[in-house]
């Protein structure tokens, strides 16, 4: 009887599995310490982080989309896969609150759809597609956590 494959299977590798949620430490902290009385002066710092660790892991899903294309050498993978680290780059240059991470969110929500896609087409692994649906969840939500604390802040 023949194992399946790294790509083939569903359940997703253990190391896969602790690296990602480990991963989401990053978003959910400063999800979390924005909140705290502005006198704990939080806020910024908090709302900082979650931003650039949100670039960083949106330009990495880029690079992890063109490493699927290397595989199938498809030319339109290999273009899409630059868009995330352009705009996260742009959203840091031009980090306009609470704009910045509703625009990181998004950009997280649309990547996360399409690596969904992708694993479910056979240009990633089967296993990919769930990962990446909990993963996606956890970024967006504190993404969005950050965008509401800007917001209110900007108008109370």
């Amino acid at each position: 009887m023949m194992e399946d494959t790294l790509q083939d299977t569903e359940a997703i590798p253990p190391i896969a599995l602790w690296l990602g949620i480990g991963g989401l430490i990053p978003f959910l902290a400063p999800a979390l310490l924005i909140w705290m009385p502005p006198s704990q002066g939080w806020q910024g710092i908090a709302g900082t982080f979650g931003m650039v660790y949100g670039a960083i892991i949106l330009s990495f899903l880029g690079g992890v989309r063109w490493g699927g294309a290397l595989n199938h050498l498809d030319s339109r993978t290999f273009i899409l896969s630059v868009f995330p680290a352009l705009l996260a780059y742009g959203v840091l240059v031009f980090p306009a609150i609470p704009l910045g991470p509703l625009l990181l969110a998004a950009c997280h929500s649309v990547q996360g759809l399409s690596d969904i896609s992708a694993a479910r087409n056979g240009m990633l692994p089967v296993w990919y597609a769930r990962l990446r649906a909990g993963l996606t969840l956890g970024a967006v939500s504190s993404l969005l956590s950050i965008a509401l604390n800007f917001y209110l802040a900007a108008n109370a």
